[in-house]
């Protein structure tokens, strides 16, 4: 995937352009995505560094940038690969700059990408009640689903009561991938 922008005379018709990310666990990467520039002017075009800004910046890493080496040429094209790491559920966003020199204004694309939980757990809360010791009360299932699409490879399921010891009637999670 990819976004191309046209740049003509200093100035780019998709300077409002976006760049969405799928949306990933916190923590892990969703797949980059990839900005194009292609020069549409008569002239070169001189393009200083991209930097990414805003709150959430860190989660928007450039990891190649071909677009700040040289001129590029009428016709030619340069390529910026940018990441997508959230730091946390919810929504990210940050805004791509490209410098283009001899224009005061950057190109600028908003970056946006979601992060997922890794786990749904359902239900979010048991109620064991209040049990004598050694009483068995009646079992409460607890779903633990990967939502997130990637390779799990433990689970660990602790109980917290007053009244221990509470057991782990069936575990189907052991060795669930």
């Amino acid at each position: 995937m990819g976004l191309v922008l046209c740049a003509a005379l200093w100035t780019a018709p998709a300077a409002m352009a976006d760049v969405s990310f799928e949306p990933a666990p916190f923590g892990a990467y969703s797949p980059s995505e990839d900005v194009v520039l292609v020069n549409e002017d008569v002239d070169p075009l001189a393009l200083g560094p991209s930097t990414v800004s805003g709150s959430d910046a860190a989660a928007f890493p450039i990891t190649a940038d071909d677009c700040d080496d040289a001129p590029l040429e009428p016709g030619d094209s340069c390529t910026i690969t940018i990441g997508f790491r959230p730091s946390r559920i919810g929504a990210h966003a940050a805004t791509l700059e490209i410098v283009v020199e001899g224009d005061p204004v950057p190109i600028s694309l908003q970056l946006s990408g979601e992060g997922m939980p890794w786990l749904r757990i359902t239900p979010t809360a048991l109620d064991l009640g209040t049990l004598p010791q050694k009483v068995p009360g009646q079992a409460q299932e607890v779903v633990v689903e990967n939502v997130s699409g990637r390779t799990m490879n433990s689970l660990r399921v602790e109980l917290a009561s007053q009244v221990p010891p509470w057991r782990i009637g069936t575990n189907t999670c052991r060795g669930a991938k």
